[in-house]
């Protein structure tokens, strides 16, 4: 059984401009943030990095329920907020555990491909072998060998993350952002193609 915040899981970024909620009192809600009530880059660095202590964080895994907990701590302790949860259950996935050696020196995993099927308790060792990004996964090059791949890299206009698209608000009043620019990053999920290349191939 999971505990899922029904109400928006946001981290305490803002802290409240006004007293908690008087009893006999009607309190007007603010429409605009308080530039000296909202976080600063120490604190948001801060709640990163606690963020990263909970490590991969499938749905339903020990790991998530412990964030999710945390969350739940955090929204608790801003006055005047009403906090409520939906338990339920679902069929959750989990790793069981994970390690990839290399000549027999032990390499770092970060994390294994969610929903992945499993190796078995013996693992799997075969040759390696890495095919950049660009070339062809074939059976030629790739069967009966585990292929590292580097995660492509995508450019992402910053508009897309602003309103009217994925942003839901926006606060930037001394407009430094460049809504026309874009960023570049890692594109995890286009790694799909190559994972189902792999399989074909006989990797």
């Amino acid at each position: 059984m999971r505990r899922i915040a029904i109400l928006a899981l946001l981290l305490p970024l803002v802290v409240p401009a006004q007293p908690a909620f008087a009893q006999t009192a009607a309190v007007t809600c603010p429409v605009r943030v308080d530039p000296a009530a909202f976080a600063s880059e120490a604190r948001l660095s801060a709640l990163a990095d606690k963020q990263e202590t909970f490590g991969p964080r499938p749905t339903g895994s020990a790991a998530h329920a412990d964030y999710v907990d945390w969350l739940e701590e955090e929204m608790a302790a801003i006055p005047g907020l009403q906090l409520s949860s939906l338990p339920y259950d679902i069929d959750r996935w989990d790793n069981l555990g994970t390690g990839l050696t290399v000549g027999g020196t032990a390499v770092q995993v970060a994390a294994p491909v969610p929903f992945s099927s499993s190796t078995g308790a013996g693992g799997v060792s075969a040759p390696l072998v890495h095919l950049p990004a660009g070339t062809n996964i074939t059976a030629a090059n790739a069967a009966g060998k585990i292929v590292v791949r580097d995660l492509p890299w995508t450019n992402v206009p910053n508009l897309l993350f602003y309103p009217p698209t994925l942003g839901y608000s926006m606060y930037d009043p001394g407009l430094t952002i460049n809504l026309l620019g874009s960023e570049s990053m890692e594109a995890p999920a286009a790694a799909d193609a190559d994972l189902k290349a792999a399989a074909a191939a006989g990797a």
